[in-house]
């Protein structure tokens, strides 16, 4: 036993990673740095202190904002050699710490250096804060709006922030198309120049009932004008769980899905196919299931309003008419919203090859 480790400690010591390049120093720090000022570099020098010539076979760098500049032609025994590395920070605020590997000697040496420093962010421009142009100066945050899990007989907020980047004001008024009861949109406004403001979308479910995935297009008129491209905005209705305590949570239902992915592979366009899934309830009280999302060209078996009782299970089938689809990679979801206070949404995946 003793030999067996003996010789195990000598193999190992004999793999252990050496280094044969001595640097005069492996960490440099560039203090505080402008982002405008653009990238900044230092040069390492090291020196071979093997006996025989070197070459510097591969730097890695973390990541791509570190450049590193070496020679690959062979430094001789006792002579020194550089590397430069160059730290651009254009985009990268704050403090950084960037670690360089270099391998060497038929990659039995390896050496690690490090860059470090804090850069100093340029100022904001409407660009940044605002970076959807629409018309007459006028720019917003963003496409799309998500307000996620909305509970019956709740309303939850999100905003739309817009600047007037031109010297006149200008007339902001939005409008779901199609119009749906649920969505309420603040407006319209007059922007003066320079000014900021935001326009306010409501899921409001205090009156509605709205159950599932939802979606919706809002187009936003500037001067009269409808810009062309809409705002996407979705919402998932379930039920209310703000009120429930932790105690409730866990004594509630809970559903479980023996599988949430199904490969049909290759199959033959214009066919159908399906599949069976078994939709469980290991909580305490039914489970519901609110509400079923499909694409086009998909059925299920599993209806809105199915209630599973504690510990029990149902089957389903989904079903796929492949004469709908081009030939190629097939990629299909099928969204089931339930009353899990822990896990509301489940959504089934399934893929096909169509020839």
């Amino acid at each position: 036993m003793l030999c067996l480790l003996f010789a195990t400690g000598c193999t190992a010591g004999q793999n252990k990673v050496r280094s044969v390049l001595k640097f005069t120093e492996e960490v440099w720090n560039f203090g505080r740095i402008e982002e405008l000022d653009g990238p900044v570099s230092h040069t390492f020098t090291f020196t071979n202190t093997s006996k025989k010539p070197v070459v510097i076979e591969d730097v890695s760098v973390s990541c791509g904002c570190t450049t590193p500049e070496y020679s690959q032609a062979p430094i001789l025994p006792g002579r020194t050699g550089t590397i430069r590395i160059t730290y651009d920070p254009a985009n990268r605020p704050g403090p950084f710490n960037k670690e360089i590997y270099i391998i060497c000697a038929n990659r039995t040496s390896r050496n690690m250096i490090s860059v470090r420093g804090e850069v100093i962010p340029r100022p904001r421009t409407f660009e940044d804060d605002y970076p959807v142009s629409l018309l007459a100066g006028l720019r917003i945050d963003g496409m799309s709006i998500n307000f996620n899990y909305v509970g019956q007989g709740t309303a939850r907020s999100m905003v739309i922030r817009y600047v007037n980047t031109s010297d006149r004001n200008v007339t902001l008024s939005a409008a779901a198309s199609p119009v749906c009861q649920w969505l309420k949109i603040s407006g319209p406004v007059t922007v003066r120049p320079g000014a900021r403001g935001e326009l306010t979308l409501t899921c409001d479910l205090t009156s509605e009932k709205l159950w599932g995935m939802v979606a919706t297009k809002v187009y936003l008129t500037i001067n009269g004008r409808r810009f062309t491209t809409p705002v996407s905005v979705t919402a998932i209705g379930t039920d209310d769980f703000s009120s429930l305590s932790a105690q409730e949570r866990e004594k509630g239902p809970r559903a479980q899905l023996d599988s949430q992915y199904y490969n049909f592979a290759d199959v033959r366009q214009g066919t159908r196919v399906s599949r069976r899934f078994t939709l469980s309830n290991t909580g305490e009280t039914p489970l519901i299931v609110r509400a079923v999302t499909l694409k086009p060209g998909m059925s299920c078996t599993l209806q809105p309003g199915t209630e599973i009782a504690p510990h029990t299970q149902v089957s389903f089938d989904i079903r796929l008419d492949l004469s709908e689809y081009e030939k190629g990679r097939l990629f299909r979801s099928v969204s089931l919203v339930l009353n899990d206070p822990n896990r509301p949404l489940r959504e089934i995946r399934l893929t096909a090859n169509l020839k």
